[in-house]
């Protein structure tokens, strides 16, 4: 039953029903930190911290997916829809939960285009596959009937590894004889082929699915990446922490290395600090409408270079200070660069990885993210070290969408960071998916421009899907001579189910199906899909373990470790659907959300890690529900983040309980 189901059968069966706290109660914001019932200092979600005050500053009639595939598949849809529903932290009620909802925090306009209608869309989409049978191969060198086809590009959307576009450009019409050409299916294949490569872990991938063979097992029991299938983490205890990283943190609080800093009277210090001031100045003077523009920011990004290099060399000898005094004080100045780093909104981003009606701006904020945080590593366009040329001429196809965006589109090193990225996707999927050679592609785009304009539009469609997997994000990087690494969090699974409710209860509420509902029947209503479709997850993973125990009964030799490892693999994804049925249920209210997962257990796994990483010199992107941003700071009140979801979300302050409620670092990704 789909939410807006929910929605109704509540409003027939519950209209006389004692009415329950109001789950979606507007909060005001606006007055900065404040104390709060719980102890901690509430944050304004809005309040931009400003740079030189210590610690203050870093302060889808089918064989159905479960419901956890389909929440972790809309993410990799890539939509940001970012209105932000926080949970209040502490209320005279403990039984209470309270959605504090700031109505216009931006204008998004359209953008809830595909999450307005609930997370039922990603829903309804999963539920248009059948239980796959085909009756030739698909893909490279496959019999490719038309049937065939559709199946398994319907698999591969909802399992994510297929953009809505792709399939939309290389589906079948009414024209299409029996079996469809192979050139035409280029984003099919290789998203069959990322799908070998990522789930069924073939060496080599063929781009080609066989009736019977191990990528069409996997595709009809809607296997996901390993990355996504953890073990079952012990429910936490508050006193125990689960750290992410093992990195010391440093020893000395930030006001008294500031301290040290200043005594120390040391012509390299005094020079970092002097060059930390002026860079934050600057960063005030030349930004507009929130984004920092033109010959000064490029001029910025060069200081970060330079300011980075100083701190990098500084020596324990040379300030005459122990190991641990210089690690705290390059901590200190690491963390002040991560502030003056620029920010990117995806609002302006030119309409390039998109055909469809849904702008591209609309889900970009992968891109827009790892913009941010190159540049807070003092990367630029001229870091590019892949084929220049090639960028210009995929520049030269979209110069009317970058016309509309760009002051200078004639200029492939002069364009926004985050258009120039995906230029770059494009030109990753061109010559890695589709494998064409840098050369051939500039000389198609001189001689056959027609030719290379097609083999664009195919790129443009695997690269639209392939941006929105943080997995990928090295792809990326690589290219400009960084590393990046993705990690997941131990809590995954609550954050997941926690960031999933509160996304899907704000979509709703903007659903106008629901206009005049109370708050609590659509919070009540959004949780009960969530817990109904996991109980049905769990029965029939109940029913599938206790057939392969029926099995193995009556079985010997070989066949018996086959059956003993489905069983060990179905109890483990039992085991998960149960954590994960628990934290649905817990959103109900603070004090059981803090049973499922501690806030101070959550904070330990996310604080000290980040903030040596900020104090290691690295970059964070942040995975939350839906979304991607980019960590500037964190520190015991609160995190402080770039969020490029619209102009109004530079510096955003996130308190710790609405970072849990939203699944802040569900994943995160370093870059160094």
């Amino acid at each position: 039953m789909r939410i807006s189901q929910h929605l109704r059968k509540k409003a027939s069966l519950e209209s006389a029903s004692t009415p329950v706290p109001n789950q979606l109660q507007t909060r005001s914001f606006g007055k900065g930190i404040q104390a709060r019932q719980s102890g901690l200092p509430a944050t304004n979600l809005l309040q931009t911290r400003p740079f030189g005050k210590g610690n203050q500053a870093s302060s889808q009639q089918q064989e159905k997916p479960n419901i956890q595939t389909q929440l972790e598949q809309a993410e990799h849809f890539g939509y940001n829809a970012a209105n932000i529903p926080v949970l209040a932290p502490g209320t005279s009620s403990p039984s209470a939960m309270t959605h504090r909802i700031q109505p216009k925090l931006f204008d998004f306009g359209d953008i809830i285009d595909t999450m307005s209608k609930g997370v039922e869309v990603v829903v309804d989409a999963l539920k248009s596959v059948t239980t796959i049978k085909l009756e030739g191969s698909v893909g490279r060198g496959g019999k490719n009937k038309t049937t065939d086809v559709v199946t398994i590009q319907q698999r591969l959307s909802g399992l994510g590894f297929l953009t809505n576009d792709a399939s939309a450009a290389e589906r079948p019409t009414s024209e299409t004889k029996e079996s469809i050409p192979e050139d035409s299916l280029s984003a099919t294949i290789a998203a069959i082929e990322h799908y070998q490569s990522e789930v069924v872990k073939l060496s080599s991938p063929d781009g080609r699915v066989d009736p019977g063979g191990k990528t069409l097992k996997a595709l009809s029991a809607w296997t996901k990446a390993t990355e996504d299938e953890q073990e079952v983490t012990p429910k936490p205890e508050p006193e125990t922490p689960s750290p992410t990283t093992d990195q010391p943190s440093p020893a000395i609080p930030s006001t008294e290395i500031e301290k040290t800093i200043a005594s120390l009277k040391n012509p390299a210090t005094d020079a970092i600090v002097s060059d930390l001031e002026r860079m934050a100045s600057t960063k005030q003077e030349i930004t507009k409408k929130n984004e920092e523009t033109g010959q000064g920011r490029d001029a910025l990004i060069n200081d970060i270079v330079a300011v980075r290099q100083k701190i990098s060399t500084l020596s324990a000898a040379e300030l005459n200070v122990d190991a641990a005094t210089l690690q705290a004080i390059q901590s200190h100045f690491y963390k002040k660069v991560a502030q003056i780093a620029p920010y990117y909104t995806q609002t302006a981003n030119a309409n390039i990885l998109s055909k469809s009606k849904t702008e591209a701006w609309k889900r970009t904020c992968n891109i827009t993210t790892i913009g941010m945080t190159l540049e807070g590593l003092g990367k630029s366009t001229s870091s590019f070290t892949g084929n220049i040329i090639l960028i210009g001429n995929i520049a030269k196809y979209f110069e009317g969408a970058l016309q509309e965006k760009e002051a200078d589109a004639s200029n492939v090193t002069s364009l926004r960071f985050p258009d120039f990225l995906q230029l770059v996707a494009i030109y990753i999927a061109l010559t890695d998916n589709l494998g064409l050679s840098s050369e051939e592609l500039n000389q198609k785009a001189q001689s056959d421009p027609v030719t290379f304009g097609e083999s664009v539009d195919k790129a443009r469609a695997i690269a639209a899907g392939m941006v929105t997997y943080s997995s990928l994000f090295n792809k990326f990087t690589q290219l400009f001579g960084v590393k990046a690494t993705s990690k997941t969090n131990s809590y995954n699974t609550a954050l997941s189910a926690f960031g999933a409710f509160t996304r899907g209860v704000q979509a709703a509420v903007k659903d106008k199906k629901n206009k005049g509902k109370k708050p609590e029947e659509i919070s009540n209503a959004v949780r009960e899909y969530f817990v109904s479709e996991t109980e049905k997850d769990k029965t029939k993973l109940e029913t599938e373990i206790e057939t392969l125990k029926e099995k193995l009964s009556a079985t010997s030799g070989k066949s018996l470790k086959k059956f003993n490892k489905k069983i060990a693999t179905k109890e483990r994804q039992l085991a998960k659907k149960q954590e994960l049925l628990e934290a649905y249920q817990a959103t109900e209210s603070p004090a059981k959300m803090n049973e499922i997962l501690p806030l101070a257990s959550y904070k330990a796994s996310v604080l000290s890690p980040m903030s040596n990483l900020l104090g290691s010199g690295k970059q964070v992107i942040v995975n939350l529900h839906n979304h991607f941003v980019r960590l500037e700071a964190i520190n015991e009140e609160n995190i402080v983040v770039d969020d490029p979801g619209s102009r109004t979300k530079k510096n955003m302050d996130i308190s710790w309980e609405d970072a849990r409620a939203l699944g802040y670092f569900k994943r995160y990704t370093i870059l160094e």
